[in-house]
């Protein structure tokens, strides 16, 4: 495997990429989870960040660590704006949503976060074994 930093230059192109699969994927998620039990929920949702990671990992080539933590860091205000979309709220609506929502915001990033790298880590090894030696 090659060597890859811990910081570079973040790839916007990976992170738009990852954040339109969470986007296009995040409301079918959201509808089955109130459906099934919550140890499958549980784990549907986290398949759902690790996925969403591995796309980032796969495209960025190189810092899979750190593009894994900005993706999860952004997933909670991406969930909130694609529900609140969904849900008919308007800017100022979501805004203070967003504003309100903070502390919880910041505490259940931590598991996204996680989850998110772990996701980038596996796409950037796919990635790499995929390549010709």
């Amino acid at each position: 495997m090659a060597f890859r930093p811990l910081f570079s230059q973040p790839q916007a192109k990976a992170l738009a990429v990852a954040c339109a699969f969470f986007l296009v994927t995040y409301p079918v998620v959201a509808w089955v989870v109130p459906r099934i039990s919550p140890g499958l929920a549980l784990l549907i949702f986290a398949a759902l960040l690790i996925g969403c990671g591995a796309v980032v990992g796969y495209l960025a080539h190189r810092s899979p660590l750190m593009h894994g933590v900005i993706l999860g860091a952004f997933m909670g205000v991406l969930a909130i704006i694609s529900m609140g979309v969904m849900g008919g709220l308007g800017v100022g609506d979501i805004a203070s949503i967003v504003a309100v929502g903070l502390p919880a915001l910041i505490t259940m990033a931590i598991p996204g976060i996680v989850l998110c790298v772990v996701g980038a880590m596996i796409g950037d090894y796919l990635h790499e074994s995929g390549r010709a030696p």
